[in-house]
C-alpha cells in the first residue's frame, strides 16, 4: 500500500439553523397581504408589503444557502392563507358567491399563485446565493502523510 501521495480533504461550512421561522413569518405576512388585496382594502400598500416580504425571504434563503426550502414556502403560505382568502372573497362578493369564489381561489387558483411565489423567491434567492458563495470561500486542506508511512 502506497501512502506517500498527499490526501486532499475539502472542508466546507454547513448552514446553521432552520429556515422554518422565516418561512412561517413570510407566510403570515403574505396571508395578510393577499387578504388586503382581495378584500379591496389598500391594494397598493398590501402589494408593496407582499413584494418586500418576498424579497426579504428570497434574500435570506439565498444568503443562508437554504434554496431547498423554497420548494416548501408556497405550501406553507397556502396553509396560512386559504382561510383569510375565503374570508376576503366573502367580504368582497357577499357570502354565497364569495364562499364559492374563495374556495376556488384557495384551491385551483393557488396552483398559479404558488408557482408565482416559488419562481419569484427563487429568482431573488439565486443572486444572493451567488454573492454568499463568492464571499464565503471554501478552503482546501492538504495533509501530507507522515514520513514513517513511506
Amino acid at each position: 500500500m502506497n501512502l506517500s501521495s498527499p490526501i486532499v480533504v475539502r472542508v466546507r461550512e454547513t448552514t446553521r439553523g432552520s429556515a422554518g421561522i422565516a418561512i412561517v413569518a413570510w407566510s403570515v405576512v403574505m396571508a395578510a397581504a393577499i387578504f388586503g388585496v382581495r378584500a379591496n382594502m389598500s391594494r397598493h400598500f398590501f402589494e408593496l408589503v407582499g413584494v418586500v416580504a418576498t424579497f426579504l425571504l428570497g434574500g435570506y434563503l439565498g444568503w443562508r444557502r437554504k434554496l431547498g426550502s423554497i420548494f416548501f414556502a408556497p405550501v406553507v403560505s397556502w396553509m396560512f392563507a386559504w382561510f383569510p382568502l375565503i374570508v376576503a372573497e366573502i367580504i368582497r362578493d357577499g357570502f354565497f358567491k364569495g364562499a364559492v369564489v374563495g374556495v376556488l381561489m384557495s384551491t385551483i387558483g393557488w396552483l398559479v399563485i404558488g408557482f408565482v411565489e416559488f419562481a419569484s423567491i427563487m429568482a431573488i434567492a439565486l443572486p444572493f446565493r451567488l454573492a454568499s458563495s463568492l464571499m464565503h470561500h471554501d478552503s482546501d486542506i492538504i495533509i501530507d502523510p507522515p514520513s514513517s508511512f513511506s
